[in-house]
């Protein structure tokens, strides 16, 4: 009769083995390793993607400057640790003088311009830690953080000069700015600003001027 093995005398390969072995480890290795650096460079990918919208979605297009809602949670934080480090906290809120008769008298487009150059200069003029928002059509808010009432003045001062430079279709551009500082009375960022916006109501008044 004819006699059938039923088991191999090789032994069935086990995984560690097969990875062990040298002619299939180059292959794992190298696929291992391609899948990590691509796993890298799409999260590299991701994050920068996210950056990219959240600078598109707290930054205003036409000044450069951080939107309402961005500006507000920012002065706010800012305005804490201020206060936890016992520092001081100013604000200025500073509005272009005469938009609507450069809108009556030369169109939207060149009002948008206006804007935009004034907002070019109020940027120039603030220092690395200041930062600015725009609340309104012509609008700003301007947060300096370690900062008392003088030197808020001076750089208020410093912007109004800055802006009176512009010259559009013959006019000469200008702003009107209030001040205030953070204290006891003005305890929240809300009564901060709405101190400032009354000295900008004084302001307005002149025109071309600072209050504090």
């Amino acid at each position: 009769g004819v006699k059938i093995r039923k088991s191999t005398i090789i032994e069935k390969p086990t995984f560690l083995k097969s990875v062990l072995n040298s002619s299939n480890a180059w292959p794992a290795l190298i696929i291992i390793f391609l899948s990590m650096l691509i796993s890298y460079l799409l999260s590299l990918i991701a994050g920068g993607y996210l950056r990219v919208l959240n600078v598109f979605a707290s930054t205003d297009g036409l000044t450069g400057c951080l939107r309402r809602e961005a500006f507000y949670a920012k002065a706010t934080y800012e305005l804490a640790k201020c206060k936890k480090n016992n520092l001081p906290f100013s604000v200025l809120v500073i509005d272009l003088d005469h938009l609507r008769e450069v809108n009556n008298s030369f169109g939207h487009e060149k009002g948008d311009l206006a804007i935009s150059l004034c907002a070019e200069k109020i940027l120039k003029c603030l220092r690395s830690n200041d930062f600015a928002g725009r609340v309104g059509g012509d609008e700003f808010i301007v947060a300096l953080k370690n900062t008392g009432a003088s030197d808020a003045f001076l750089i208020a001062n410093r912007i109004r000069e800055a802006v009176k430079s512009i010259k559009l279709e013959g006019l000469f551009l200008s702003v009107s700015i209030g001040i205030s500082q953070y204290d006891k009375d003005n305890a929240s960022l809300q009564e901060v600003i709405s101190k400032a916006d009354a000295n900008l109501y004084i302001a307005k008044r002149q025109r071309n001027d600072v209050v504090y």
